[in-house]
């Protein structure tokens, strides 16, 4: 399915990956202990490129892309959680100010990957499909 307007012209997959990559999520306990895990092992390996690395352009590059590292880490443990239920008042405006509000539902479980294929049928990857659905 292609969400179309005078402006826009989007496909729903792209439109449901644009949603679960730039949305909050629900973390739960797990998924924030692991990410303190890497935070904290992070944290280690600057503390160690920081004593043993002369300052130079190259360990500031190290230093920094370290933070990407974390980051990217972080977000592949997040992004595979539950969109926020905080996110619904954000969704419903977007899709209100393209035009694509009415034919718009989601999962009401899903991460915001693979929600619905062309043909309606429930593609989501965070759940098995027995989840409630809403529509935004």
């Amino acid at each position: 399915m292609t969400y179309k307007n005078h402006k826009y012209s989007i496909t729903r997959t792209k439109l449901d990956d644009i949603i679960g990559r730039y949305s909050s999520h629900e973390c739960d306990e797990e998924a924030l202990e692991n990410m303190a895990i890497i935070r904290q092992e992070v944290r280690r390996l600057a503390v160690t490129i920081e004593s043993l690395c002369e300052n130079s352009r190259e360990k500031n590059t190290a230093l920094t892309l370290l933070s990407s590292v974390m980051m990217q880490a972080n977000a592949s443990i997040a992004l595979r959680k539950p969109i926020a239920k905080r996110e619904d008042k954000y969704l419903n405006k977007l899709f209100l100010d393209l035009g694509f509000k009415d034919d718009y539902k989601v999962c009401g479980f899903c991460c915001g990957s693979g929600y619905y294929d062309d043909n309606g049928n429930h593609l989501c990857t965070a759940c098995d499909g027995t989840r409630y659905e809403k529509k935004l």
